[in-house]
Parts: C-alpha cells; sequence; structure tokens
C-alpha cells in the first residue's frame, strides 16, 4: 500500500491534546516497521505542523524536537518527501477552483494523487468532504480519517 499523511495526521502526532492522538502514534510503529510499501508527504508539510506547534504555545526545544523527529523520518527513508513542483502546483490550482479547497489541503491532494497513493490520511474536514473523495476516486485514492484506517 502507498501511503500519503497530510499535516494533520503528522500533527496529532506531537499534540497529546488531539483525539485520537495514540491512533497516530501506532500508524507511526507501523511506518517504522516498514508496513506500508511507501509513505509520503509533501514538502510543505513539516512548515504546516511546525505553524501549529508554534500557535498551540509549544516550547522551543518541543518545537525543535518534532522538526527534528519529522527530519528524521526522512533521513532514514521511511518516508518519502515530495517535491512541490509544477505538476504539482498546477494539479493544486485545479483543485482549489473545482473542489474549493484551501491552498495547503490541495498540494497535500495533488501530492497523493502524482505519487500515485492508494490512501490519502487525513483528519481535515475539508479533505474528507463526499465531493472531494468522489474526485480522489477518479484517481484510485481514498481519503481516510485514521479511525477508518487503523
Amino acid at each position: 500500500m502507498r501511503l500519503c499523511l497530510d499535516s494533520s495526521i503528522v500533527g496529532k502526532k506531537y499534540d497529546k491534546l488531539e483525539e485520537d492522538y495514540q491512533l497516530a502514534d501506532e500508524l507511526f510503529s507501523k511506518v517504522m516497521k516498514n508496513e506500508f510499501e511507501e509513505v509520503f508527504w509533501s514538502k510543505w508539510l513539516i512548515l504546516e505542523v511546525l505553524r501549529v506547534c508554534v500557535k498551540k504555545n509549544f516550547k522551543k526545544q518541543r518545537v525543535d524536537e518534532v522538526r527534528d523527529e519529522i527530519e528524521e523520518f526522512l533521513a532514514m527513508d521511511l518516508v518519502k518527501e515530495k517535491q512541490i513542483t509544477d505538476d504539482v502546483v498546477n494539479l493544486a490550482k485545479t483543485l482549489i477552483v473545482n473542489l474549493n479547497i484551501y491552498a495547503a489541503d490541495a498540494v497535500h491532494l495533488a501530492t497523493a494523487i502524482l505519487s500515485n497513493s492508494n490512501v490519502l490520511l487525513s483528519e481535515d474536514e475539508h479533505l474528507n468532504k463526499k465531493k472531494v473523495k468522489d474526485f480522489a476516486s477518479k484517481f484510485g485514492l481514498e481519503i481516510k480519517r485514521l479511525k477508518e484506517f487503523l
């Protein structure tokens, strides 16, 4: 299975006050054990996760730990970070216009589609709308919440 993660999933791992944070821990345990064919996320993801950490008033040391851990997943080749190429931007533009979603959500969805992922995991309400899921299914992509996936 080719899995793509959006920032709502990764951010949940680092905030114990988030509902279902333990499911995010379980998911990352599976990632660490290489239980998926490939795992992707957008280069944009780290920016969103760090912004959420700062917005939630995490101490600087904790923000640095989160950044380091995200970079460690990449260094260990457990996750492949997809660049924001012209193809991603062009598809994201189409998604913004046709699906009425935010730019960051469009980048995550475009990343999932262009990496030929089977599943995009997201807790984002905008990405979990029927209209968006129906569009994604045209590319063989399912959008699921952690509770649905694990």
